[in-house]
């Protein structure tokens, strides 16, 4: 900005100096002809740097640099000492002007994305560019548009500069692609204006509509109707049309990105949430999710929509016709832009326009913590950019959700990728649903029998953190395939060993890590063997998961940028992490900040609170207290979110979910003491999922 300032006031200089003659009489008309091109031509800039991918910037830009091109030729051409080098500067200067005036109406268009034939068909297009062709020739090789140039016999206001004889064609390109065409760009503006109900639409129209009255209300009067009666004024045609760039510039640039209200939605009673799939996809604030589900659409909006009855606020941004989605799926209030390049009175921003999107999402979740925003057509926006760009924007989206402590959720919807382009946005944005689903915690901690029949588990290295992955695994009956040059001669007769070193193409391959549903467990010594074996894992495989173990914490983003879809810090817990990591994310969200621990009989769970638990109804507070030192509440979750620091007079409610420290030894114990009917022969994590309710009662 300070450049540019500086640069303004450079050329404002030079300006100055171009304009003087001997007389001095023709210094303000000459001055006012510079002016004009400094700040045009700085608009057209600023404008179009604010959003180059816009058609209505790119449009604003090259019409006002046409035009600053006109005004500078004039103001040289005024100075020339002789009529032969003031036709030269005057062909230039109408260079600009015809290709000003031919771009006005294609720039109405595109702001108001209206469609007609000459915008749509390539004949339409030709035609209308045409006569600029034509135009530009004949002004360059004949005499008639600009026939000669003549000084007037009496000055005006003192002003004497050189004036224009006109050919034949240029009165009938005057009429036909100045006065008609700015005519109707008004009309079309003031139609809009007096038709829409969105108020930052009002203002910026009403800006567009006092810029173009200055050469239409004044400019043609003054410029064709008096010179019929005789009266002639000095030259200012430069004048009316900087204001014109003034006013559109300031509607393009103040009111482009359009101010959403945010109103709580009402909740419908016709509306059924689906609980089980709420449950499913469960979402915390400050992270950002992609729906990978055949029906990723429905889901999406059923998750927001349970959100937005639990009195968070929504944005809704999507490719598909507003009024179709308020119909579907109830939705009243909650605001929606479409991204289109159709005409509308909906809230809206094409698809081109990343900028306005991304300015639009800024402000609202500045306004509203806390909020939930629905990014629904990515591969609408990967189709009209590119997805590096919308890359770019998911990177930036995230930052604003995490600073604003807000969620972005992005249904796969019709989404195609290559496997790397996958992999590359798998790492920016958490994949739903994921291996394991959970469904009435409580009852069904874990889907055992979908874990053994469905999901392969791969294990790179034997060592402490391998080992403590394997001893979880063996304690829920998951079985494994274990990769690793030394592996002792006993193992459990459900894990798979293959002798052989982990990073070998041949050894990786024989232990299937290119079949479907495998996770793959990198836990290797050496932090660059790691790397090394994550590389060459997204050689033979695009699809597999990930999840890598990391002892120096400098290596975590070379190893998400190797391809591991999760990396577990082995400073953390280790081994144990990270097989949570697979099956209880929320207890490792919670860890990887708070705490470690090593004791054996302490375990980390996630449980819900179900309606008809002795936990509902009750205080935070009251409830771990009552537990005593069998076990303690770490950490809530409830539709407001994921909370660490504990309100201890807060009430659980049926459906929160509690992660909790156990000390299953001790739990044990007293489940056995209260005859709860606790299995001795149960793994001890399943026997403290059947006990806990029923102990907690008998302890309250």
């Amino acid at each position: 900005m300070r450049a540019a300032i500086f640069g303004f006031i450079l050329l404002m200089l030079m300006g100055t100096a171009l304009a003087q003659d001997p007389s001095g009489a023709n210094n303000w008309v000459i001055g006012f002809s510079f002016l004009a091109f400094f700040i045009k031509a700085l608009l057209s800039v600023v404008v179009l740097s604010k959003n180059p991918t816009s058609r209505v910037n790119r449009f604003f830009s090259i019409l006002f640099i046409s035009q600053a091109v006109w005004d500078l030729g004039k103001a040289i051409m005024w100075q020339a000492p002789d009529a032969a080098s003031a036709i030269l500067w005057a062909k230039i200067s109408y260079t600009g002007y015809v290709i000003s005036v031919v771009l006005f109406l294609p720039f109405c268009w595109s702001y108001l994305r209206r469609k007609n034939w000459f915008t749509q068909s390539d004949t339409g297009v030709f035609l209308w560019y045409l006569p600029l062709i034509v135009v530009v020739t004949a002004l360059w090789t004949t005499d008639s548009v600009i026939s000669s140039l003549f000084l007037p016999s009496a000055s005006l206001l003192g002003v004497q500069v050189w004036s224009y004889q006109y050919g034949s064609i240029y009165n009938y390109f005057f009429v036909w692609y100045q006065i008609v065409p700015f005519a109707y760009g008004f009309y079309l503006f003031l139609d809009r204006y007096l038709k829409s109900k969105l108020p930052d639409m009002r203002a910026q129209l009403k800006s567009f509509l006092i810029g173009i009255s200055f050469p239409i209300f004044i400019g043609i009067p003054t410029g064709v109707v008096l010179p019929l009666f005789g009266i002639r004024l000095p030259p200012h045609n430069n004048i009316l049309t900087l204001l014109m760039s003034i006013f559109i510039a300031i509607g393009i640039v103040k009111y482009k990105f359009l101010t959403i209200k945010p109103i709580a939605e009402k909740v419908d009673p016709t509306v059924k949430i689906d609980k089980d799939l709420v449950k499913d996809y469960r979402m915390n604030l400050s992270e950002n999710y992609i729906i990978k589900h055949k029906d990723s659409h429905y889901i999406s909006y059923h998750v927001l929509l349970n959100y937005l009855y639990h009195n968070h606020f929504g944005l809704v941004i999507t490719k598909h016709d507003p009024t179709r989605i308020r119909k579907e799926f109830k939705l009243e209030t909650t605001p929606i832009v479409w991204m289109t390049d159709t005409e509308t009175e909906h809230i809206s921003a094409g698809p081109h326009d990343i900028s306005q999107l991304y300015e639009t999402v800024e402000k609202f979740t500045g306004k509203v913590k806390n909020s939930f925003v629905l990014l629904d057509g990515i591969d609408y926006l990967i189709k009209h950019n590119n997805f590096t760009k919308v890359l770019k924007f998911v990177k930036e989206l995230k930052k604003l959700m995490e600073r604003n402590n807000c969620c972005l959720i992005v249904p796969k919807g019709d989404l195609k990728l290559n496997p790397k382009e996958e992999r590359v946005l798998d790492n920016e944005l958490k994949a739903l649903p994921v291996g394991v689903v959970y469904r009435r915690l409580g009852e069904e901690v874990e889907e055992i029998e979908e874990l053994r029949g469905k999901i392969r588990y791969v294990v790179l290295g034997y060592n402490d953190v391998s080992k403590a992955v394997l001893n979880e695994f063996e304690l829920r009956g998951i079985r494994a395939t274990i990769v690793a040059e030394h592996l002792p001669s006993r193992f459990p007769k459900f894990f798979t060993l293959i002798h052989g070193n982990p990073l070998t193409r041949k050894v990786l391959m024989e232990a299937g890590v290119d079949k479907p549903s495998t996770t793959i467990i990198v836990a290797l010594n050496n932090d660059s063997d790691t790397v090394l074996g994550i590389n060459t894992l997204r050689s033979l495989t695009s699809t597999s998961r990930i999840v890598a173990n990391i002892n120096n914490e400098k290596f975590i983003n070379v190893a998400y940028g190797a391809g591991a879809n999760a990396v577990v810090p082995s400073s953390s817990i280790g081994g144990k992490l990270i097989s949570l990591a697979l099956t209880s994310p929320n207890i490792v969200k919670w860890i990887m900040d708070s705490t470690t621990y090593a004791d054996s009989d302490v375990e980390l769970l996630e449980i819900i609170v179900k309606e008809k638990s002795a936990m509902a109804g009750r205080a935070v507070g009251t409830v771990d207290e009552q537990m005593g030192r069998s076990a303690n509440i770490l950490a809530v979750r409830n539709a407001q979110g994921f909370t660490k620091i504990l309100n201890r007079a807060y009430v659980l409610q049926p459906g929160d979910r509690l992660v909790i420290i156990a000390n299953i030894k001790e739990f044990r114990e007293k489940a056995q003491k209260k005859k709860v009917g606790v299995k001795n022969d149960l793994p001890s994590r399943d026997t403290f999922w059947d006990a806990f309710d029923a102990t907690f009662k008998k302890l309250s």
